[in-house]
């Protein structure tokens, strides 16, 4: 039987014009993190237009509002009305604020992500916690989040939903470009990403491989790393790219390099398995978070986090030996084909959903 879900995103994603992208094959998925695939389970996606019309005064108001409050969307809990239909937001910046208001009455089904990772403020913590309390069901992305969700926010442990994270495997498949055997890639925005540790096996690595080169996809990287790597030719940092243009940078690189400091929701997942899924090698730090991700055969090396000279190691074995690599990256593309694509993904969160509406 067909379920009608109210799904929710917050006023910082605009799921049409991500569809209308998506139809001009700029990126992957129909709805962002894969959600339009809950379709194929018989559940019917209630989409929100986000209103391109509003001024900017009130949109610099909601991002004032977000900021004086933890980071939670607090304007879209106070602005949502009910649709006779359970309620799934992909993370708690919506869920939060929707579960506090209506969570008694509509069954509410949110995500999260960076609560478990001390990321609450004091100020918001009892209302979060009451929300999550009240939600009909939590999702996780990784099995280290569920403790911290039962015994330090009170969240019933029947109701949390561990779900492995996917990407799209039809837009992030292998490509027929030739791969760089001297290029290593770092891509990603998330607050814990380890920039300093990359940087330094970065120049671990050139003691003995002198021509190799890093190209880093970021914002977040600090001022005073962008002024050192500046000063050095065979490094490039590049604020942003499209979807098809990371692709194809990723598709060419020899390695590519996650490293985080410690977290528990898998930080850095979506750049591990998009270049998994185009059948790259990744070395990652061991995190709590990320080791769901890395089993053996996944095409994940992990080392340990914080340590420039484990990562400079773990390039280099894959740097010194290319088929070798590429072996790795092939399975990796195959761990994503079995167990980390948006299809499976899209299938567990279905379950999730059903069950909080049953």
């Amino acid at each position: 039987m067909t379920l009608s879900v109210d799904l929710l995103y917050g006023t910082q994603v605009d799921p049409g014009g991500w569809s209308r992208r998506h139809a001009a094959g700029e990126v992957p998925d129909g709805l962002p993190y894969g959600l339009d695939r809950l379709v194929q389970h018989d559940i019917e996606l209630l989409v929100p237009r986000r209103s391109s019309s509003a001024s900017r005064p009130a949109t610099l108001a909601r991002a004032a509002v977000r900021r004086a409050g933890g980071g939670y969307d607090w304007a879209v809990g106070a602005a949502w009305r009910p649709r006779g239909a359970p309620v799934l937001s992909w993370s708690e910046q919506a869920g939060v604020p929707v579960s506090l208001g209506w969570g008694r009455s509509v069954p509410v089904v949110t995500g999260v992500i960076w609560a478990t990772d001390g990321a609450v403020p004091r100020r918001v913590r009892p209302l979060v916690k009451a929300a999550l309390r009240q939600a009909r069901g939590v999702v996780v992305l990784s099995s280290a989040q569920v403790e911290p969700l039962v015994g330090e926010l009170g969240v019933p442990r029947g109701r949390v939903h561990v779900l492995p994270f996917g990407v799209d495997a039809d837009f992030f498949a292998p490509m027929d470009s030739a791969v760089d055997p001297d290029l290593v890639v770092s891509v990603g925005n998330d607050r814990h990403r380890d920039w300093p540790t990359v940087f330094d096996a970065f120049a671990e690595v050139r003691r003995t491989r002198p021509a190799t080169r890093l190209v880093v996809v970021s914002k977040t990287v600090s001022p005073a790393l962008q002024a050192k790597a500046a000063q050095d030719p065979s490094v490039q940092i590049i604020d942003r790219l499209d979807h098809r243009p990371l692709r194809e940078l990723v598709a060419s690189a020899a390695a590519c390099l996650v490293l985080t400091n410690r977290n528990l929701h898998a930080s850095g997942i979506t750049a591990a398995l998009e270049a998994l899924a185009l059948g790259r090698p990744v070395v990652a730090s061991d995190q709590p978070g990320m080791r769901d991700y890395a089993p053996s055969g996944s095409g994940i090396e992990l080392v340990d986090p914080s340590d420039p000279e484990a990562a400079a190691r773990g390039l280099r074995a894959l740097l010194d030996d290319p088929a070798r690599a590429d072996d790795i990256g092939a399975a990796g593309r195959r761990s994503v084909e079995e167990r980390f694509s948006t299809h499976q993904q899209a299938a567990v969160l279905a379950d999730a959903v059903r069950s909080a509406a049953g």
